[in-house]
């Protein structure tokens, strides 16, 4: 079977942290992702930041601003 890459979106909230660790789980390759929209998310991007760290994924920060 073909071991494919997953983007999980994060909001450094729990229940995005949760998503991480169980497709991490299920898939094994993960990276996070979180779509920064306007300027008030620096402590939920540290937050999701280090939940992908401990997790040992890659993690983005994606500027829509």
């Amino acid at each position: 079977m073909e071991s494919k890459q997953v983007l999980i979106a994060m909001s450094g909230g729990v229940d995005s942290a949760v998503a991480a660790h169980l497709m991490q789980q299920t898939h094994g390759i993960c990276a996070g992702a979180y779509l920064q929209m306007w300027d008030a998310g620096e402590e939920n991007i540290a937050d999701a930041r280090s939940v992908a760290d401990r997790l040992g994924m890659d993690f983005y920060v994606l500027d829509a601003m």
